[in-house]
């Protein structure tokens, strides 16, 4: 039987592996056979070496001997009347080893063999004995990595049972006294094998000149487990090596390609690779007969450990890995899951779970719930599942997909790989050279240091440009965030360098984004862009962008396109381009409280451009025909090309130019003058004074929410000016004949030189004044009074205009009747009849792209004093259309009720 190798350690557990195994296994009944077999050589060869003539003193002993194969010469015997007796007893036992040992099947060749090596692994110094050394490697619980940083020493030789003297030991011959050759050595000098002296081979009794080994291919040894020692053996690297002259092969310079090998006993080396290594290791080294030598060659492929697998309940669990490779499922529950060193696999399953992969190349998912993923250090790959999960992939080139949720992305060190996926997500690259993909939803990408590339995908996308908070917090920053390119993809995007401290240079035209923080980056599909500190310079496209320069004296245009541009604190200049643009006006300092922006220069272009104040607090003076804006806010600026300014919430005096303006007032007590032209004034809440002055102008009543609109004064001045209460929900009374318009919602505004009045929503009361009026009643059931017969006449300059009556309008004459003594309606007559006095009646007027109702009121038989007023549209109007009674109308009702 063979010599048993037992390795122990604390736990009491041990692995019993052979220390020269050439078979897999020992077949039934071939132990027997073996004691057998060795008693018939034995005694087969006693009559050889029994002719043996003198005995030689015993060799001294060398403690460091080279290790030797079998068939090195150690002694000579005269063998010459004794080979024929070696070959009949060869032939006997050959024999009888099939019968005993292989009764099945043919004897197998050496060249055929399985060959192992024995298989240490250590734990913190100890061995260990998970692992016995079969084929298929078995295990039931994995070893610790036995060359760590601590390292081992391995015990001395005779504490495994083995001799220390590092000879090789012939088990079968009870004489040996430790030389190779298991006999004396009386002359080591003298070459050996079937060639030596006293070979009876050669009939002419001359030696033969010496062969080399020869070498019949490259030796494959067992496979090796990472981070496993292994002992090979001398016959493990001679399998393939025969020598003609049947000489004693020995082994000399063996090197191994990756890790360390040393010798470890009389025909044994100790290899150990280096921890973490995986695949093919090459040995080379020399074979010697004792007098020349050979080069030959092992291959050893280091194999990666079976994972265990580890699976939790439908609680929360709490769960920690082992040293080697784990499969750990959590299954159900709030999990916190460590899966340690090694390449682990890591389940969240359902629930809100914590995984952290710790050290190796780890597989995390989430799965369903709010996870939070760690991978550790490693190059891990990381699935949040469902859910708003936080993913960090920390040290290594990790992946990390968020997948659906509103997810936060981290991938620390290393050149790492996200990708948001569906969700609004957070996503930084950090350190290194990255890939971030958004994905689908509004996502925030960043970068980091490194020449990272950023995909934005679907949705409006902010790309931040620069270094992090965080990196900029570090004990060594870097100078910039690397050369990257920014695609925007689908969706309005932006590029965001706000934390640059120095000039950056953004132009969305020539797709460039330079700066000494930012690095040289390429960007493309990118329509807003967000400057930083310094005095920058941001180009729009033709695209409609948003362009905001932030501190410093910038430079931006807008170009093409319907943009907005943000200058920012600092001496800006800010041109709008083509399209109709705006340019924003905007003075907060880092508190939040008003501060002034700088002296600006603004400029609209072409198209119909605005000037936006509304963030402002104090008055402001803003002249477009004067060219100026001036408040305490804003510094002096210097601005043209605009038609449209908004006012912010001071008092402030807003003036437009010659051509067509729109002035809005926003809040306080505003001051608003349209000079020439059609312009709109808004007043906005407060108590405001607007004048339109020359050009047809409107002034239209905008209610803010929680706000009423004030009392306003109101002077059209020449043309026909409007009054527009359309977005008044509660009902309103505009009296043109009076110059007077009141509301819950409107309050009591005065109308000077007013033409024209558009009610609100609700069931509104509008008078006609003297003047040629145009009546628009909105949506409910509304009046239109006619008070006189001035009204409708309108001194000859024109017929009023009802713009909008429907089904539930009325129209109110009564005042009239009453001054001419009654009116009555009488229907449209088609025979051509005459109209009796003090009637009303209608007719059509069709056009080519419209029709007309006209309704007469006949005052006399003469009809030279007949007047007329016109309805857009065609009705077949009747009684109830109109309110003719000579008493308090309802229209006088509904308006006192107001």
């Amino acid at each position: 039987m063979d010599e048993k190798l037992i390795l122990k350690r604390p736990d009491s557990q041990q692995a019993i592996a052979p220390m020269n195994r050439y078979e897999i296994a020992d077949k039934p009944g071939r132990k027997r056979g073996r004691l057998v077999l060795s008693a018939l050589f034995l005694g087969a060869l006693g009559s050889v070496f029994g002719s043996k003539e003198g005995e030689s003193e015993p060799a001294k002993h060398d403690p460091n001997p080279e290790p030797v194969g079998p068939g090195q010469p150690s002694d000579v015997l005269d063998m010459s009347g004794a080979l024929g007796a070696i070959e009949d007893a060869a032939a006997y036992v050959q024999g009888l080893l099939q019968d005993l040992a292989f009764p099945d099947e043919a004897l197998p060749s050496r060249l055929g063999r399985l060959r192992s090596s024995v298989r240490l692994a250590f734990d913190e110094g100890l061995p260990t004995t998970d692992l016995i050394d079969e084929r298929p490697y078995k295990t039931s619980a994995r070893p610790a990595n036995d060359n760590g940083p601590q390292g081992f020493d391995f015990p001395g030789l005779a504490s495994f049972g083995s001799s220390p003297s590092g000879r090789v030991e012939d088990d079968d011959a009870d004489d040996d006294d430790g030389s190779p050759g298991g006999g004396d050595d009386d002359d080591d000098d003298e070459p050996g094998g079937p060639g030596g002296p006293g070979d009876g081979d050669d009939d002419d009794g001359s030696a033969r000149s010496n062969r080399l080994p020869v070498v019949t291919g490259r030796n494959v040894l067992a496979n090796g487990l990472m981070n496993l020692s292994a002992v090979i053996l001398l016959n493990d690297l001679l399998a393939n090596t025969v020598d003609p002259d049947d000489d004693r092969l020995s082994i000399a310079n063996l090197t191994v390609s990756n890790g360390s090998i040393r010798a470890y006993g009389e025909g044994m080396w100790l290899y150990t690779p280096e921890r973490g290594d995986l695949g093919e290791v090459t040995f080379t080294y020399s074979v010697s007969d004792g007098t020349g030598r050979t080069v030959n060659g092992a291959l050893m492929t280091l194999m990666d450990w079976p994972a265990n697998e580890i699976r939790g309940t439908e609680g929360d669990d709490v769960m920690r890995g082992t040293p080697q490779k784990d499969i750990i499922a959590a299954l159900g529950g709030d999990d916190i899951v460590y899966g340690r060193e090694s390449d682990d696999t890591i389940l969240g399953g359902s629930g809100n779970d914590t995984l952290i992969g710790g050290d190796g190349n780890d597989t995390l998912y989430g799965e369903a719930g709010n996870d939070r993923l760690y991978g550790g250090r490693g190059n891990d790959i990381l699935f949040g599942g469902m859910g708003d999960d936080h993913l960090y992939g920390e040290e290594g080139d990790d992946i990390l997909l968020g997948e659906a949720g509103d997810d936060y992305l981290s991938g620390g060190a290393g050149n790492d790989r996200l990708f948001g996926e569906e969700g609004t997500d957070v996503i930084d690259g950090d350190a290194g050279n990255d890939l971030v993909d958004g994905g689908a939803g509004s996502d925030r990408l960043t970068g980091g240091s490194g020449d990272d590339t950023v995909l934005a995908g679907a949705g409006d996308d902010i790309i931040v440009a620069g270094l992090t908070a965080d990196e900029t917090r570090s004990a060594s920053p870097p100078a910039s965030d690397g050369d990257d390119h920014y695609s925007g993809g689908e969706g309005h995007d932006t590029i965001d360098a706000s934390s640059a401290q120095e000039t950056v240079v953004i132009d969305l035209v020539a797709g460039t984004a330079t700066g000494a923080e930012i690095g040289s980056d390429t960007i493309e599909s990118i329509e807003d862009v967000i400057g930083g500190s310094g005095d920058d310079r941001i180009t729009g496209d033709e695209n409609c962008n948003t362009l905001i320069g932030n501190d410093g004296n910038d430079v931006i245009a807008g170009n093409a396109g319907d943009d907005t541009l943000i200058g920012g604190n600092g001496d800006d200049v800010v041109s709008g381009g083509a399209g109709n643009d705006t340019i924003v006006v905007v003075a907060f300092d880092g508190s939040g409280e008003a501060d002034d922006d700088g002296n600006d220069s603004y400029s609209g272009g072409d198209g119909i451009d605005t000037l936006d104040l509304s963030a402002l607090v104090k008055a402001v003076l803003a002249d477009m025909d004067a060219g100026i804006a001036e408040g305490d806010e804003i510094g002096e600026d210097r601005i043209e090309d605009f038609e449209i300014i908004v006012g912010g919430r001071g008092n402030d005096r807003i003036s437009g130019s010659r051509g067509d303006d729109m002035l809005f007032g926003g809040n306080g007590d505003d001051r608003l003058r349209g000079r020439d032209g059609d312009d709109v004034l808004v007043g906005g809440a407060g108590d405001d004074e607007l004048k339109g002055e020359d050009g047809n102008d409107t002034f239209v009543v905008v209610l803010l929410p929680g706000t009423d609109d004030g009392d306003d004064t109101i002077d059209g001045g020449d043309g026909v000016d409007r009054y527009d209460a359309s977005a008044a929900t509660q009902a309103v009374v505009i009296d043109l004949d009076r110059g007077v318009a009141t509301g819950v919602e409107i309050c009591n505004d005065r109308l000077s030189s007013v033409e024209t009045a558009i009610g609100g929503k609700g069931n509104d009361i509008i008078v006609a004044s003297n003047a040629v009026n145009f009546l628009a009643g909105g949506a409910g059931a509304d009046i239109f009074v006619f008070r006189s017969l001035a009204a409708l006449a309108n001194g000859g300059e024109g017929r009023d205009e009802i713009r909008d009556f429907q089904v539930g309008d009325r129209i109110d004459l009564s005042k009239i009747a009453e001054a001419i003594g009654g009116l009555a309606f009488a229907p449209f007559a088609d025979d051509g009849s005459p109209t009796p006095v003090n009637r009303i009646t209608f007719y059509h007027e069709t056009f080519s792209d419209s029709e007309r109702t006209v309704v007469r009121a006949v005052i006399d038989l003469e009809r030279d004093e007949d007047l007329e007023f016109l309805i857009a549209g065609r009705h077949a109007l009747t009684e109830q259309d109109f309110i003719l009674a000579a008493i308090e109308t309802a229209a006088e009702q509904q308006r006192d009720a107001v």
